[in-house]
């Protein structure tokens, strides 16, 4: 970040076990604990994007990058945007978002 350079995140899980509680779909998940205040307080561009199988069958991926975002409000209101981009991807291709950890099974809470 301090030479202008990109930073990818992969963050739908909290694999450290101190997240924070969002609701996610039907459920309260935990989501990873502190990008949002770093992007709060750094005033950072974001951009969301995903990768997945071609559905069409015309290219082997199909890459989505959406325009850039700026968040000014809180963290919670980008822990909630990123929770609802989540839920639209995975609406999108429910086939190709799988995750075999408990903490995402239906039934157990946050």
């Amino acid at each position: 970040m301090k030479k202008n350079r990109v930073l990818a995140i992969l963050g739908d899980r909290d694999v450290v076990g101190n997240g924070v509680p969002v609701q996610f779909f039907s459920g309260r998940r935990k989501i990873p604990k502190g990008l949002g205040e770093i992007i709060i307080k750094k005033r950072l561009p974001v951009v969301f994007g995903y990768m997945v199988l071609d559905p069409s069958r015309k290219k082997r991926y199909l890459g989505v990058i959406e325009p850039v975002r700026f968040f000014t409000e809180s963290a919670e209101e980008f822990n909630a945007c990123i929770v609802r981009k989540f839920e639209e991807f995975i609406r999108l291709y429910p086939d190709q978002w799988i995750c075999f950890h408990p903490e995402w099974l239906e039934g157990v809470h946050a």
